[in-house]
């Protein structure tokens, strides 16, 4: 039973140190990688272009 026991406790640790890293890129991936999101930055291409493209119509007037 003992023996059981430490086998369910090894499996335990080894699920563990394999979910710790994904769970820390989960994290990462939430906060920190969420402004470097491809299709945030190219939102944010589109929306330069729409203020430049703006400016320039009020320039020319």
């Amino acid at each position: 039973m003992k023996n059981y026991f430490i086998f369910l406790l090894k499996i335990i640790l080894i699920c563990l140190v394999l979910a710790v890293p994904l769970f820390v890129m989960y994290i990462f991936s939430l906060f920190i990688a969420h402004d470097f999101h491809p299709d945030s930055l190219a939102i944010d291409k589109c929306e330069q272009m729409k203020r430049i493209w703006d400016y320039e119509k009020n320039i020319c007037k």
